[in-house]
């Protein structure tokens, strides 16, 4: 039973904006995060070691933890439970305590913004499901 829709912010309806971020990754860290986010869509509660709050932001942004070989990739989104939904913003990894891209927060902040607007900038992240 899954618990969450997993979603992904789209400009256009269409496209993915994670898509370009997971073809440049190696293949085996597009399946662990493909695994994390499939496992995690199952859970009611998310948290530690899975998952965190963005500490200091007003925007409850979350980040998805993945740790993969030596990398640490954390793609950035929010819960909107109204519609039962987990919903991808901006892909990121963390190099040294701090986010790449360094504006990783902002775009996750204000494309947060812009799905609150308008649900039409989500959509699914699987597209099997």
């Amino acid at each position: 039973m899954n618990y969450w829709t997993i979603k992904v912010f789209s400009r256009d309806g269409n496209t993915r904006i994670t898509d370009k971020w997971l073809k440049d990754l190696p293949l085996g860290a597009q399946v662990e995060i493909d695994r994390r986010l499939r496992y995690l869509q199952t859970l009611k509660l998310w948290g530690r070691p899975y998952s965190a709050k963005r500490k200091g932001l007003k925007n409850d942004i979350h980040e998805v933890i993945i740790n993969w070989k030596r990398d640490k990739y954390r793609p950035l989104g929010f819960f909107y439970p109204e519609h039962g939904e987990f919903i991808l913003l901006v892909g990121a990894q963390e190099k040294d305590w701090k986010l790449v891209p360094i504006t990783a927060d902002d775009i996750a902040g204000d494309r947060r913004k812009l799905v609150l607007r308008d649900r039409n900038y989500a959509i699914k992240y699987f597209k099997d499901v």
